[in-house]
Formats: structure tokens, C-alpha cells, sequence
């Protein structure tokens, strides 16, 4: 395999990885604290971190994914 290949591959397994676990500690702070202005606060840098890369949809597309979560749990903690 071209090594330049396997390289870039395991570049973007890493930012994959980055995303996918910052959206879980944005989701377990959040369930911790309830805060829903840091929630935003902190989606927003992760998709601010990945603006000029390749993976920018991804992120937003999964923190869109994770909007009626987040909705359904802020919803249950206001009543």
C-alpha cells in the first residue's frame, strides 16, 4: 500500500475519532450541567476547529443527528 495513502487514511481515522469523541463529551457535559448556551457554545468550536476541512459536513452532520437528543433531554430537565 502507498504510504502516502495509508497516511492520509490514518489522518482522517484520527479527525473521525476527534469529532466523534468531542460530540460525546459535548453531550455528557451537557447532560451533567443542563446548560443548553454551553452546549451551543461548544458545538459551534467543534465545528469552527473542522471549517476548512474535508470533514466539516461530517461533524455538522452529526451534531444535526444529535439535535432531538439533546432537545429531549433539555425539554424533560425544563419541566
Amino acid at each position: 500500500m502507498d504510504k502516502k495513502i495509508d497516511e492520509k487514511s490514518k489522518q482522517m481515522h484520527e479527525k473521525i475519532k476527534d469529532i466523534q469523541n468531542t460530540i460525546w463529551i459535548i453531550f455528557r457535559e451537557f447532560e451533567e450541567t443542563h446548560d443548553m448556551e454551553k452546549y451551543n457554545q461548544r458545538a459551534a468550536e467543534l465545528v469552527h476547529k473542522y471549517k476548512e476541512d474535508e470533514l466539516c459536513i461530517f461533524c455538522q452532520n452529526l451534531l444535526l443527528t444529535w439535535a432531538p437528543i439533546i432537545k429531549r433531554f433539555f425539554d424533560n430537565w425544563k419541566s
